[in-house]
């Protein structure tokens, strides 16, 4: 999966993959600003994207049961 990230700086569009986002940071190739990515306010529980690692189908037998 890819994502589109601008840089608050230049403004220009970073298209980078989920492996880039993961690491935590990258410079921008248009002006050189480190672009850092911070997903530690995140939790499982309160994420439902699917590509955090969380596996869902734990909470949709919850679902099924209420």
């Amino acid at each position: 999966m890819y994502y589109e990230v601008t840089c608050g700086k230049c403004g220009e569009v970073i298209t980078v993959d989920e492996d880039v986002l993961l690491e935590g940071e990258i410079v921008c190739p248009n002006c050189g600003e480190n672009l850092e990515f911070d997903f530690s306010d995140l939790s499982d529980d309160e994420c439902d994207c699917g590509c955090c690692g969380h596996d869902h189908a734990d909470h949709a037998d919850e679902d099924l049961m209420s």
